[in-house]
């Protein structure tokens, strides 16, 4: 599950500044793409759907069925270069992700 997390940071990684972490890097995406306005839109659009359906997760299970479902979404797999306010949004999105998952028992696995 900290996969996704990690590639979560990855995709925010793409900005200006370094990924926080080692495996945050993005060398199984590649370097960050020029996305589209639509494109990069989508794809903070698709992220919180997820938080969305994570947040209802109660169990394991479901928050590793949402991962999963998550890790393999094409919309969500580009690295893109974000505008700092687009990495501010993401961040946020990706925070509340994180503690749902973690809550729901999918943290560290």
């Amino acid at each position: 599950m900290r996969t996704l997390i990690f590639l979560l940071a990855a995709a925010c990684g793409g900005s200006q500044s370094a990924p926080s972490s080692p495996a945050a890097t993005t060398s199984s995406q590649g370097p960050a793409q020029q996305g589209t306005p639509q494109q990069i839109s989508e794809q903070i659009e698709k992220l919180k759907t997820y938080t969305a359906s994570m947040c209802q997760c109660e169990d394991a299970a479901c928050s590793k069925r949402v991962n999963g479902e998550m890790t393999a979404d094409p919309v969500i797999k580009p690295t893109y270069k974000y505008s700092p306010d687009q990495k501010a949004e993401i961040d946020k999105v990706t925070a509340r992700y994180n503690a749902c998952n973690d809550k729901a028992g999918g943290g560290g696995d």
